[in-house]
């Protein structure tokens, strides 16, 4: 009965969502194809499409292969005084649970990565310029094209894999607490969050790395640009943050 009537709800939200966005697609349609503008937004709509697909599916792997070491992980005997057909249906409902969980949280992250399709289409129709910036001896379209998506994609990635840690923690809490036992970091356990810390930690060692190359753009001096205090202390002690990150 529960998956039933959950199922006729996830149903009824899905028909909900579907119909509202196609409305707004229609009628999007209509006024651009009056403008003659048609083709503009249909690329742009194919595009948010793509997008979203692609962050939604990458998370969902994400937070699927994680939240199935956890589940793996922190299953055993279960102590409370409760009749096995209770058990096996909270056992049920933790895994329904967690499927539902990666689901709209794939859907948040497919929708946030959708949302800077301007930055795509501008990476992917940027064209070269002859002037290099002084500072790294890069052309001035990497910092027109290049280092926005860039700066996203190592954003969209820190603050995906720390949802997925925070989940990660989360079932292993709940399945330790549904089982009656008190909670410890087992020697998977350990291996397993350090795993995605590390990751985290890469993410974040490449976020430093981006920022040297946002000095060029930098707005803390007198003048737009890098300045002596750029250069001389923000640059090397990024470099330092990098190294440290990674390490």
């Amino acid at each position: 009965p529960m998956l039933k009537w959950g199922g006729i709800l996830l149903a009824i939200v899905a028909i909900f969502v579907i119909s509202t966005l196609s409305r707004s697609i229609y009628t999007n349609l209509l006024w651009y194809d009056a403008l003659g503008f048609e083709s503009v937004y249909t690329k742009i709509l194919f595009t948010r499409i793509i997008l979203f697909f692609v962050g939604a599916i990458v998370f969902a792997t994400l937070i699927a292969v994680s939240l199935w070491f956890a589940l793996r992980q922190s299953r055993g005997e279960v102590t409370l005084p409760l009749p096995p057909e209770i058990v096996a249906l909270l056992g049920k409902a933790v895994i329904i649970g967690s499927v539902g969980v990666g689901a709209v949280l794939s859907v948040i992250f497919g929708t946030l990565f959708s949302s800077r399709w301007e930055i795509l289409l501008r990476f992917t129709n940027g064209a070269k310029f002859p002037i290099t910036d002084p500072v790294y001896g890069k052309s001035v379209s990497f910092y027109v094209f290049d280092l926005p998506i860039l700066t996203f994609i190592q954003g969209w990635m820190l603050g995906a894999l720390i949802v997925v840690l925070i989940a990660t923690l989360v079932l292993h809490f709940v399945n330790y607490t549904l089982r009656g036992v008190n909670f410890t970091l087992t020697p998977m356990m350990k291996l397993h969050l350090s795993i995605i810390a590390a990751l985290i930690m890469f993410v974040i060692a490449w976020g430093h790395w981006l920022d040297r190359w946002e000095l060029v753009l930098s707005d803390q001096g007198t003048i737009f640009g890098a300045a002596f205090t750029d250069l001389n202390v923000r640059k090397p002690a990024l470099l330092i943050l990098a190294f440290v990150a990674s390490a």
